[in-house]
């Protein structure tokens, strides 16, 4: 009984620390983020990975939510810009239901003008204060990009757009070449979106954070990298 009492007061407490803390951290990595409602709004979206990783991820889509977005519109709380790999679904990966967060997918999670104006869309318009750009392990285009050689047609665009996170890597001389050049690759595209003068406005106005983060499609973990 003493045991699981102390259990249950570490448990509050690590609770408490966390809330009232305006770092997150995941894998010893800090992230200080400026604004509260981005803040909540990574805080929901990492709580919803811990719910799918127990496996109890119940999303509400029923008729009656439905109806209510269809009257009412979309208040997405976070932006998700993730790969199109069929392993990687965000909705499910973020226990979100319908209306929770507004994604963009593309092979490789490259980002371009329709990719970053569909950003500010959902950060103008819709007013989400988090934009999360999500790579995952094991990527397919990453992998194309530093196993080199030529892809056919418009494939060639998403891997000339990753090398140079490729070369990042090498250059920085990591051992795991991939594993370094998907996160450079993500920050690739966190860079591109930052660039953007809508973006860059609401951030200064703290109404916008663009994070980063990797999503391991063995555990199912998503960490932030810096």
């Amino acid at each position: 009984m003493k045991k699981t009492l102390v259990a249950f007061l570490v448990i509050v407490l690590v609770f408490s620390m966390t809330a009232c803390s305006s770092k997150l951290k995941s894998d010893n990595i800090e992230h200080k983020i400026e604004s509260d409602k981005a803040e909540q709004a990574l805080e929901k979206l990492l709580a919803g990975n811990e719910k799918y990783l127990s496996e109890s991820i119940t999303p509400d889509v029923g008729a009656s939510l439905r109806k209510d977005l269809a009257k009412n519109g979309q208040h997405p709380y976070a932006i998700v810009i993730t790969c199109s790999d069929s392993r990687v679904p965000a909705e499910l990966i973020f226990d979100s239901s319908l209306g929770d967060i507004f994604v963009i997918r593309t092979a490789g999670n490259v980002v371009s003008d329709f990719e970053i104006g569909s950003v500010e869309y959902g950060a103008e318009h819709l007013g989400s204060p988090l934009v999360f750009v999500l790579g995952h392990t094991n990527c397919g285009a990453v992998t194309a990009a530093t196993e080199g050689g030529e892809a056919e047609g418009k494939i060639q665009s998403i891997v000339d757009e990753i090398e140079p996170s490729v070369q990042k890597a090498k250059d920085a001389g990591a051992k795991d070449v991939l594993s370094k050049a998907i996160e450079f690759n993500v920050m690739n595209s966190v860079d591109k979106i930052l660039s953007s003068e809508i973006i860059k406005e609401l951030r200064e106005e703290g109404k916008v954070e663009v994070i980063g983060g990797v999503y391991d499609i063995n555990t199912g973990t998503v960490t932030i990298i810096e």
